[in-house]
């Protein structure tokens, strides 16, 4: 096997364990979690937004996180 085999095999495994592996989130009251995508492996960009408002803010988790405090509100994290 090659090197840039070796590289595709770990990409496509990584890709696969975090569509495995995707974390719940439980936005506060008068917030909704709007978006959750990948960045490498074990960490994930949430974006959220305030009801009524179409502003939208982020936070990244990683695997050990089990909350956020952001916004005015904590986001619990469960893996």
């Amino acid at each position: 096997m090659g090197f840039w085999d070796w590289i595709a095999g770990y990409y496509l495994a990584k890709r696969a364990e975090n569509a495995v592996m995707r974390p719940t989130v439980v936005a506060p009251e008068g917030y909704t979690v709007v978006g959750m995508k990948p960045q490498g492996a074990y960490h994930w960009t949430v974006r959220f937004r305030k009801n009524g408002s179409s502003v939208t803010d982020s936070f990244t988790v990683s695997h050990n996180t089990t909350g956020v405090s952001s916004a005015g509100g904590w986001f619990e994290i469960s893996w």
